[in-house]
């Protein structure tokens, strides 16, 4: 074996231990304290990139030929991606099942910045939305670039710059500057939709633990219902976990691959491609997704949006099931 073989294998060996050590730590800091102390939050939000650093420190502990640390990172990297964020399941192209009704709901936060409505419209509308759920958005001109463009009349709730929009009665629109609460009165029957741009609190847990607890009670009282919109989170952060712990994420359900939405184009850091997934849908038991899929962000966006199509049940079932549990 030639010197520079020599150098190679170490160097692969000592960046692989370290690479590795550091990420245990980071897991073990994770596992015990979550987002609590001020800041371990920004770090918990990239871990599905420290999953992947992991599984680099194993390729380069193989390289190295320390099989047993290799191994070990490898099973550090399953253990931090098996956390979420990677969706496996591709959806099902069954039919509706008798009972239910199949609905289409898209997400997207259009930026607060972002005057240009009108292609907001057009990239919305070419998902043929039943309902549209919009966070950071200029409601008023948005709702007549709808009707403009789709010749049928759209019914909204909004609240400052988030709204629900559907073709059919929206009603109920209640909340804080974060979410709004509507009930869309579907065929099926009412259905509450969340709308939420959660605070960007990483240094602030406590801001960020009541304003998902506000959140989780409310869900948990106005059921069957779907939130929909960007949580500011990862699925490696705590405001997520709470939220998913009483509603299922659509996409780990009916989604593929790692489901980033963010950023798009309109940021600099995301000509190349998006690296976070920060917007979410999560609906109660009742209902079912059956396809998830991110779209192409109509210009100025800085998330991509989330489309979902759910199997609703009619109004009958859905009290049906509700009883029996």
């Amino acid at each position: 074996m030639g010197l520079r073989e020599i150098n190679i294998i170490s160097t692969a060996r000592w960046s692989g231990a370290a690479l590795f050590c550091m990420i245990l730590a980071w897991y073990l800091a994770f596992t015990a304290f979550g987002d609590r102390p001020p800041y371990l939050g920004y770090v918990n939000a990239f871990g599905f990139w420290l999953g992947l650093g992991a599984l680099l420190a194993g390729v380069a502990l193989a390289i190295a030929r320390a099989w047993l640390a290799a191994a070990g990172a490898v099973a550090l990297a399953l253990v931090v991606l098996s956390h979420g964020g990677v969706a496996l399941h591709r959806g099902r192209d069954a039919p509706p099942a008798s009972g239910t009704a199949r609905v289409r709901l898209v997400t997207a936060s259009l930026r607060s910045l972002n005057d240009d409505m009108e292609d907001a419209a057009r990239m919305l509308l070419s998902f043929r939305p039943d309902i549209i759920a919009v966070q950071e958005a200029d409601p008023g001109p948005l709702l007549a670039a709808l009707d403009r463009r789709s010749g049928g009349r759209w019914q909204m709730a909004r609240l400052r710059n988030e709204a629900v929009l559907c073709r059919c009665p929206v009603e109920g629109a209640a909340g804080d500057a974060k979410v709004l609460r509507a009930t869309a009165r579907l065929a099926s029957g009412p259905l509450t939709i969340w709308s939420v741009h959660a605070p960007k609190s990483y240094g602030r847990p406590l801001e960020l633990l009541r304003f998902s607890d506000a959140l989780r009670a409310d869900m948990l009282a106005h059921q069957p219902g779907i939130v929909a919109g960007d949580l500011n989170a990862t699925p490696w952060n705590d405001g997520y976990r709470a939220l998913a712990d009483s509603y299922s994420d659509a996409w780990l359900k009916a989604g593929s691959g790692p489901g980033f939405t963010f950023p798009s184009r309109a940021r600099r850091a995301g000509w190349l491609f998006p690296y976070l997934r920060l917007d979410y849908v999560l609906a109660s038991p009742t209902l079912d997704p059956v396809r998830a899929s991110t779209g192409v962000a109509s210009h100025g966006a800085d998330h991509l949006p989330l489309v979902v199509e759910f199997a609703v049940p009619h109004h009958a079932a859905t009290e049906a099931a509700m009883l029996s549990r």
